[in-house]
């Protein structure tokens, strides 16, 4: 799962968690997520893997934005 966290474990502690404790570990989660591509965009030489990686890393950013506003509402 995302940000290293098997998913098992994830759901595990999300239960009994109020809503803005599970949006905080999806924060969490999404900002882990992102900096690993921007590693692995940084690390890799190919220019078709590191198109790849910059992809994913703007998909984890809008996604972390998302969960922001969320929690902002909470």
């Amino acid at each position: 799962m995302e940000g290293g966290v098997p998913l098992t474990e994830a759901l595990a502690w999300v239960k009994g968690q109020d809503l803005k404790e599970i949006l905080e570990l999806a924060i969490s989660l999404e900002i882990n997520s992102e900096d690993l591509y921007l590693k692995m965009e940084r690390k890799v030489e190919d220019r078709e893997a590191k198109q790849v990686f910059k992809v994913l890393s703007v998909q984890e950013k809008h996604h972390l934005e998302r969960l922001v506003r969320l929690f902002e509402k909470k």
